[in-house]
């Protein structure tokens, strides 16, 4: 999952084909849809309209768009798009939302599979990548921000001997109730989710899935860890 780069996007694609699937986060999709609702999204020159009336004909644009990323099937999905456009047509006496669709056509129409939950499977209802990006913010000012020999083998000390014993034993603490743990409903929601996954932490093995083991989960952290760090 990542945000909505272009560049990241190819990059990945450069590297592991199609042998992955690309998630877009739709924290950072919705930030900058209503950044460019606020400037694509327009009355027309001498058309005077009150802050409310902007501010009601933006959150109807934005409605729409969050209807096609939480659709439930296609034919919603095109549904919701149609009446989108509609709507743009309704109202192109007074406003001018030309730019607004264009933009929605250019940046996100041809990649719909990517942040559309009409084709989001199997991500176990995270949508956001908003937790890794706060844990390496916390990595870095916690574990890191005294570091002063920026040498690959330090960083492989300090989170294999460091930072993994420290998050395995907050882990522990919180699973064995010594600590107590505050979710939000979203995470109470993944936490039942995975409560229901049978077989000990393995994955069944369908099409491009594997088994995952925590040594191995644990492993891969560290990897990514060290190569966002370099």
């Amino acid at each position: 999952m990542i945000d909505n780069s272009d560049t990241e996007i190819l990059a990945i694609r450069t590297v592991f084909n199609d042998g992955c699937q690309i998630l877009l986060c739709f924290w950072h999709i919705l930030r900058a849809w209503r950044k460019n609702i606020r400037s694509k999204v327009m009355p027309h020159i001498g058309i005077q309209k009150t802050m409310q009336e902007k501010r009601q004909h933006r959150d109807d644009a934005l409605q729409y768009l969050a209807g096609m990323m939480y659709a439930d099937t296609e034919e919603d999905y095109n549904m919701i798009y149609d009446e989108m456009i509609m709507w743009a047509e309704h109202h192109q006496q007074e406003w001018d939302v030309d730019d607004f669709i264009a933009y929605f056509d250019s940046y996100y129409a041809e990649k719909k599979e990517k942040w559309s939950r009409v084709w989001r499977r199997g991500n176990y209802n995270i949508d956001t990548n908003n937790f890794i990006e706060s844990w390496h913010q916390s990595l870095k000012e916690v574990y890191l921000s005294g570091l002063k020999r920026q040498r690959v083998n330090v960083l492989v000390y300090i989170l294999w001997d460091v930072v993994l014993p420290s998050v395995m034993t907050d882990h522990a603490q919180t699973a064995l109730l010594v600590k107590s743990a505050t979710m939000t409903k979203a995470e109470r929601d993944r936490y039942n989710a995975a409560r229901d996954i049978q077989g000990k932490l393995i994955i069944q093995i369908q099409h491009d899935r594997f088994p995952v083991f925590p040594s191995i989960v644990c492993c891969i952290v560290v990897v990514e860890l060290i190569m966002f760090f370099l």
